[in-house]
């Protein structure tokens, strides 16, 4: 067996028991909803919209977020939210559950750590697709796998009943078959990457930024030229159109709009906190770090910001040799609607404080795996003894931080 295979199964056997560590001492202790949402607090919005689903197998119009809304999901006191986020978490989600639905928040808390295993093989045979087109190709690989499996976003989704691990787990998928669409373009593999872009708006509506971002890119491929490439593309975007689109058209529906009534949770922020509140919210784990290590979480973050940025030109130089530079257009993308979303310009203009709604740091899935390409290329390089125990420090930093949550 390969070196590369060896250390694979060893980060993913490792992965599993760090991220099995909650859903293991959430059973000890009872498996009580109560502690969960102490960690999770859109936990019942999610909860109540799979039982909902299990019973009827409908996505509800609106459901009940502070409290346990029955067995059914369908009990409606107060404190009711719109449901218009993507459908497909929650249809896999009712399946699980109607497994043993005494045993209901057990299974789809294990369901998550199934899917962020799934989402590190996917993320490896990336690796493995690209990592010829790179030099020190096996501690490129190892590096940036770890980086990935342990990084605080990727452990957050890990423990959670939330929407967005099937985001994770789909975009795994997008970025491998964006890859192999990368290493033999045509036509299959350029329909193949479309059914899973689609299928990553079916799994959060945030997954526009894709759709956003494709379109860019075939635009600025259609003017350098690239003809073929363009057109092959332009049936990813159709295809993805046919499958995702949907749930734009059920939200414009029911809410007038295609993204929900998220406008009812706009109102008057300060820029600045509101960046910090989603640095924080992305390098700080479940709950924005753990006070007694929070300068070590500091650190680790900082180191990976500054290989981020040298690496992502290292990844963006390599382009005449394999061009994935649509995976770093994805990120740049959804950061640019974030914070559009989150301050209106006009209004900050003539007000001097923003207006919209406040994102998550969390939810910038898209970047991680580019943090970890990138982090793992930089360090590939160093020749140093010291490089595998910095990699394995900082991962070790961020899993500590993680599981003082539980």
């Amino acid at each position: 067996m390969e070196d590369d295979y060896k250390r694979f199964i060893l980060i993913l056997l490792i992965s599993l028991s760090i991220y099995s560590y909650p859903v293991i001492n959430s059973y000890k202790e009872g498996n009580t909803i109560e502690k969960e949402i102490k960690l999770s607090s859109d936990l019942y919005w999610h909860f109540n919209t799979i039982k909902y689903v299990a019973n009827t197998w409908n996505l509800p119009r609106e459901v009940q977020t502070n409290s346990d809304a029955g067995i059914n999901g369908d009990l409606s006191k107060e404190n009711i939210r719109s449901m218009f986020h993507s459908p497909l978490y929650y249809f896999l989600g009712g399946f699980v559950y109607n497994l043993s639905p005494g045993k209901g928040l057990l299974l789809l808390e294990f369901l998550s750590v199934v899917l962020m295993i799934c989402a590190n093989i996917f993320f490896f045979l990336s690796l493995k697709k690209i990592s010829n087109y790179f030099e020190n190709e096996k501690s490129f690989v190892t590096y940036s796998l770890i980086i990935f499996a342990f990084l605080p976003v990727h452990l957050y989704h890990s423990g959670f009943i939330h929407n967005d691990i099937m985001y994770y787990f789909v975009y795994s998928l997008i970025f491998y078959f964006f890859i192999r669409f990368a290493v033999n373009k045509n036509k299959k593999n350029a329909i193949i990457f479309g059914v899973f872009a689609g299928l990553g708006l079916l799994s959060r509506l945030s997954a526009i930024a894709i759709f956003i971002a494709l379109a860019i890119y075939i635009i600025f491929k259609y003017f350098n030229r690239k003809y073929n490439e363009a057109k092959l593309l332009s049936y990813s975007l159709l295809t993805a159109i046919v499958i995702g689109g949907g749930v734009l058209i059920r939200n414009k529906i029911l809410f007038d709009s295609p993204f929900g009534d998220i406008t009812s949770y706009f109102k008057e922020r300060e820029l600045f906190s509101g960046l910090a509140h989603l640095a924080r919210g992305f390098w700080g784990g479940v709950y924005g770090g753990e006070e007694k290590i929070f300068f070590l979480v500091g650190l680790a973050s900082i180191t990976l910001i500054i290989t981020t940025l040298v690496g992502i030109k290292k990844f963006y130089n390599n382009s005449d040799k394999i061009n994935l530079n649509f995976l770093l257009l994805v990120p740049l993308v959804q950061f640019g609607l974030t914070v559009l979303l989150g301050c209106d310009p006009v209004y900050l203009i003539k007000n001097g404080v923003c207006f919209g709604t406040q994102s998550a740091g969390r939810y910038f899935i898209p970047l991680d795996p580019i943090i970890a390409i990138s982090s793992g290329l930089v360090f590939s390089q160093i020749k140093k003894r010291m490089i595998p125990l910095i990699v394995i420090g900082i991962s070790m930093i961020f899993i500590l931080d993680f599981l003082a949550a539980f």
